[in-house]
Formats: structure tokens, C-alpha cells, sequence
């Protein structure tokens, strides 16, 4: 992966993790974090597929 691309997907973290913060507020579980930093670190690759994503709107 290019440096380009890095910075642009920290960017992308940086960006998302901020708005997911601002949604929740102040009152961020330890639990609440730890879901928010796996997912950052493993990305979509742990996002559930097919009848387990729910319904496409």
C-alpha cells in the first residue's frame, strides 16, 4: 500500500472515530471503546454478510 493511501485510510479512522464519539456523547463504556478499536483494527473484514447483516434498504 502506498503512503498516499495509508495516510488517507488514517484519515477515513480519524474522521469516523471522532463522529462515533460525538454521537455517543461523553458516556463511552470502556466496553463501547473496545468495540470501536477492534474495529478499527481489523476493519471490514469482521462485518457479518448475508441474512446476518439484517435487511438491504
Amino acid at each position: 500500500m502506498k503512503t498516499a493511501a495509508r495516510k488517507a485510510n488514517a484519515q477515513w479512522v480519524e474522521m469516523f472515530a471522532a463522529e462515533a464519539y460525538k454521537k455517543l456523547g461523553d458516556s463511552t463504556s470502556a466496553n463501547q471503546k473496545r468495540f470501536f478499536s477492534v474495529a478499527i483494527k481489523y476493519g471490514k473484514d469482521m462485518e457479518p454478510t448475508g441474512p446476518l447483516a439484517g435487511q438491504v434498504r
